[in-house]
């Protein structure tokens, strides 16, 4: 099976110089690039598929925080690797918290991209290990914040292990085996913690995790990678 990817960045050079690098993944059929959030949209709303997009985050008319979050709300299915040169933590923070499934910074290179389109497409998270460790850092004042205290420590002793699995990249039924229960009750208590963290994904649960001191960047190697 081919996938369709699509690129949405304000830059043409840019645009086109990833699809260079895309169209060389013998998993890629097809790229579909877009200069603009609200081309991506007129695209879906008429039928249009792509399987995983490659997004910018500041674009005219439309942004990439809007644009993912219209895309999760409308096509879940949809995968979404946030691609920017900004590094200001609370961008990516926005854009963890509309849904986006992966981030890189546009200094990555080849195999960054190849690792975490092939992450996505396995429906796994991809998250640069250098933005992990800024969100980390630069949060550290928020480790007194009640509110976030109250939401990790209302976990139950059995949720802060499915926690733990689901941060280390582990599916239903690793988690189920490693904690002898039952695959419906580990999607309860993933139900549950979602809903107590207020968290979308995985990824937000590491950030959320890493800030609160439950997990540690050195545990997490097959989330991040």
């Amino acid at each position: 099976m081919g996938y369709i990817i699509g690129v949405v960045d304000d830059h043409p050079l840019f645009r086109e110089g990833l699809k260079t690098i895309l169209l060389q993944n013998s998993k890629v059929i097809e790229v579909v690039t877009f200069s603009d959030g609200e081309d991506v949209i007129h695209f879906l709303k008429n039928g249009g598929r792509v399987d995983v997009f490659f997004m910018d985050i500041l674009m005219p008319k439309r942004d990439g925080l809007y644009t993912t979050d219209f895309i999760k709300k409308y096509y879940s299915d949809i995968k979404v690797l946030g691609l920017s040169s900004i590094e200001k933590v609370e961008y990516v923070e926005k854009m963890i918290a509309a849904g986006v499934d992966g981030y890189l910074q546009k200094d990555c290179n080849f195999t960054d991209i190849t690792e975490a389109l092939n992450a996505a497409l396995s429906n796994k998270n991809y998250f640069c290990p250098k933005m992990i460790v800024a969100l980390s850092v630069n949060t550290k004042v928020r480790l007194q914040n009640k509110k976030d205290s109250q939401v990790i420590t209302g976990l139950s002793h059995r949720e802060l292990e499915v926690y733990r699995c689901l941060c280390n990249g582990m599916g239903r039924a690793e988690i189920a085996s490693a904690l002898f229960i039952s695959e419906k009750t580990v999607d309860k208590h993933k139900e549950n913690i979602y809903k107590k963290t207020g968290c979308k994904n995985v990824i937000h649960l590491v950030v959320k995790g890493i800030r609160q001191g439950v997990l540690k960047l050195e545990e997490l190697e097959r989330t991040l990678q």
